[in-house]
C-alpha cells in the first residue's frame, strides 16, 4: 500500500469523501511490484485489516501478516507514572505493569537474579549493593536498594529520575519481555550526563526483542555509535504530510521536526521492496523524495533504486 494512495487507512481521512468515511468496508489497495492497475480490496471495518490478511490471503503475504499480528499481540506501550513506582506489589506477580504496576515484585526478582544492582550502581554517584525490597506480612514487596554501611532505601526516598531508569532497566531486563516494547520520551526525568548509561543498557539488551523509543533529546542522540544510525528515524511534519528518514540522512527544505524514533532489533524482515534499507520492514512501500540527500553530499537514485534518500512509508 503506497501512503500515498488515498484509501481509508490514508493518514489524511480528510481526503476521502463522506460516504467513503461513513462506510463499514474497508478499501485497500494492493502494490505488489508489477506494472499495471494495483488489486483493490475490500475489507470490513469490524476487524482490522492486518488480521483479515493474517487469515485468509496467501503466501508470501499471508505468513507476513500473521507473523507481524503475533508481535503486535505481545506488545506494550510502557507509560511509566513514577506514584506508581512507589507502591507496594504482589510478590507474586511476573510482569511489569503498563504504567509501573508490580514494578516492586519483578524488580526484587531481578535482583536476587543480581542483573539490576550493577546498572543502578553504574547511574548513581552513591554506589548500589544490593536491591534490597521492603515487605510485609501480607506478601507485598516495595522496591528499595541498599547503599555501603547498610544504608538503605526505599523507592519512596529515591528520586523521579531513578525510579524511571530502574523500571525501564526491569523492563528490558525482565526475561518474559515482550517481543514489542515502546517508550515515549525514553530520556525523561535522566540528567544529561547520566544518558550514557541508558544508552548502554539498550544496547546491552538489544537482542533480546524490538524496542521503538521516541526521545526530543539531541545529548541522547549523540550517545548512539555510528554504526546504529539507520537505526534512529528522524520524524518530519512538511506540508506535504510526514516524512520518516534515517539520522545519516538530512533535509534541505525546511520543514518542523517532530521527534525522532529508535528502532532497536528487528520484529520482522529487514529489506522492503526494492529499498535495502534495515529500518523499513518487509512490505513496506516506499516514495522517493529529492528534497533529501546524504551527508556526504551524493545526489539521491531515481524512484525504484537502492540505497538513497528516504521518505514517505507505508506498510501494507
Amino acid at each position: 500500500m503506497r501512503p500515498w494512495a488515498r484509501h481509508p487507512l490514508d493518514s489524511r481521512p480528510w481526503s476521502l469523501s463522506a460516504a467513503r468515511r461513513a462506510s463499514s468496508s474497508v478499501i485497500v489497495k494492493l502494490f505488489e511490484g508489477r506494472k499495471g492497475r494495483p488489486k483493490q480490496l475490500t475489507f470490513t471495518n469490524l476487524i482490522p485489516v492486518l488480521t483479515q490478511l493474517a487469515r485468509g490471503f496467501p503466501d508470501p503475504l499471508g505468513p507476513r501478516c500473521r507473523e507481524i499480528s503475533a508481535i503486535l499481540a505481545d506488545c506494550q506501550f510502557l507509560d511509566l507514572h513514577v506514584d506508581q513506582l512507589r507502591q507496594y506489589s504482589n510478590a507474586a506477580e511476573q510482569r511489569l505493569g503498563d504504567h509501573g504496576e508490580n514494578f516492586g515484585a519483578v524488580a526484587t526478582r531481578l535482583g536476587d537474579e543480581g542483573v539490576l544492582a550493577p546498572w543502578l550502581d553504574e547511574l548513581l554517584p552513591t554506589p548500589v549493593t544490593a536491591v534490597k525490597p521492603y515487605r510485609t506480612d501480607l506478601g507485598e514487596v516495595l522496591f528499595g536498594i541498599e547503599h555501603p554501611g547498610g544504608i538503605h532505601l526505599s523507592a519512596r526516598s529515591l528520586s523521579d529520575g531513578t525510579l524511571r531508569f530502574a523500571a525501564l532497566a526491569t523492563a528490558l531486563l525482565a526475561g518474559d519481555r515482550p517481543r514489542l516494547l515502546l517508550l515515549e520520551e525514553i530520556e525523561n526525568g535522566l540528567h544529561p550526563a547520566r544518558l550514557r548509561v541508558l544508552v548502554e543498557l539498550l544496547l546491552a539488551t538489544q537482542g533480546q526483542g524490538q524496542v521503538i523509543a521516541t526521545t526530543h533529546s539531541p545529548a541522547f542522540l549523540s550517545l548512539w555509535p555510528h554504526a546504529l544510525h539507520d537505526h534512529i528515524l528522524i520524524v518530519t511534519r512538511g506540508d506535504d504530510g510526514t516524512t520518516v528518514l534515517p539520522l545519516c540522512w538530512r533535509r534541505n527544505s525546511a520543514s518542523r521536526s517532530t521527534g525522532v524514533l529508535l528502532t532497536l532489533g528487528v520484529a520482522v524482515h529487514r529489506g522492503a521492496c526494492r529499498l535495502a534499507k534495515p529500518w523499513l520492514p518487509r512490505g513496506a512501500a516506499v516514495g522517493w523524495s529529492h528534497a533529501w540527500r546524504p551527508l556526504d553530499g551524493r545526489q539521491p537514485p531515481p524512484h525504484g533504486g537502492a540505497g538513497g534518500s528516504a521518505t514517505r512509508v507505508g506498510t501494507g
